[in-house]
């Protein structure tokens, strides 16, 4: 991959720490869902390309006039040959110097040190009137997304962990309701994911 600045040079260097993001989402006045992510900050180096002003030379041009000498002789052999010296004159465009100009251009490289950040979902907090339910989707092996009051789970083993249940995977749904965490269909061989919401 390459980038107009900058390229990168060493992928991942190291990793900082792990923090735990959440974030809620109020689902009615009695029930909300805390979406908790890991978080780990990656530092690399990248190798920056560096600008700046160089002093280069270049030609000037100006209209130039061209003599073109000739002799012209009209018998080519014998006593009587007549010649005579001709000229043409051209009119064209020539060099008569050189000027400095200032060009912006790379001029060096940099390796720069910079950082990001990548979260990833592991488990959904759900806050039911007194009571805390919770669905730790990370350590089974699956995947889970929330649309509206619906945690979608799918195996990260024998489906793509996109968090949606097609054919062939093993997956699971779950109905967050005011009165508590319903299953909706089960498609699963492990009790791991059952296990692990309580």
């Amino acid at each position: 991959m390459i980038f107009t600045k900058s390229k990168i040079f060493l992928l991942i260097w190291t990793i900082l720490s792990t923090i735990g993001i959440i974030s809620a989402i109020v689902l009615d006045n009695n029930v909300t869902v805390n979406e908790i992510q890991d978080c780990t900050t990656e530092f690399y180096d990248e190798t920056e390309d560096v600008f700046g002003y160089v002093t280069r030379e270049r030609n000037v041009y100006d209209n130039c006039i061209y003599y073109h000498n000739y002799t012209l002789c009209l018998n080519t052999s014998g006593a009587n040959t007549d010649c005579s010296q001709k000229q043409l004159v051209y009119n064209v465009t020539c060099a008569i110097g050189t000027e400095s100009y200032q060009s912006y251009e790379k001029v060096s490289e940099q390796v720069v040190q910079k950082n990001k950040t990548i979260c990833n979902k592991r488990a959904y907090t759900i806050d039911i009137a007194d009571s805390t339910k919770n669905i730790n989707f990370s350590k089974a092996g699956y995947y889970c997304s929330l649309e509206g009051n619906i945690v979608t789970c799918d195996s990260v083993h024998d489906g793509n962990g996109d968090g949606k249940c097609k054919s062939g995977e093993t997956c699971i749904k779950f109905e967050i309701t005011s009165q508590g965490i319903n299953t909706l269909q089960k498609r699963i061989d492990s009790v791991a994911l059952k296990d692990s919401c309580s």
